[in-house]
């Protein structure tokens, strides 16, 4: 689970990242991100019923991607705010490549300290 510090739960935040972010796409993941004027970055992450359909396997893509973030969190710049939308096919791929799609969609986007 990610630190509460590092949710980003408010929906005009979330708003906010769609409406002025940048995007980034990487296999079966795309990122949207925005600056804010905080000393921590924060993540929202997205999985639509349309491309996953069972509320079970949708949580458990949502707990890996936690997870992943978490653990690279020391490795990834401050003061940006960023929403993780998981697109079709994401719900066939096991934890290793979900993980490497992660990082390659944040080197894509130069988040990497």
């Amino acid at each position: 689970m990610l630190p509460k510090i590092n949710r980003l739960k408010n929906t005009k935040d979330i708003e906010r990242v769609f409406k002025n972010g940048k995007g980034f796409r990487g296999g079966s993941l795309f990122l949207k991100l925005v600056q804010n004027n905080l000393n921590t970055s924060r993540f929202a992450f997205i999985v639509s019923k349309k491309t996953v359909k069972k509320a079970a396997r949708r949580n458990q893509i949502k707990r890996r991607l936690r997870n992943i973030i978490k653990k690279e969190m020391p490795r990834i710049k401050i003061g940006l705010d960023m929403v993780v939308i998981v697109q079709k096919g994401a719900e066939s791929r096991d934890s290793k490549v979900i993980k490497e799609e992660t990082e390659a969609v944040l080197r894509k986007a130069n988040l990497f300290i």
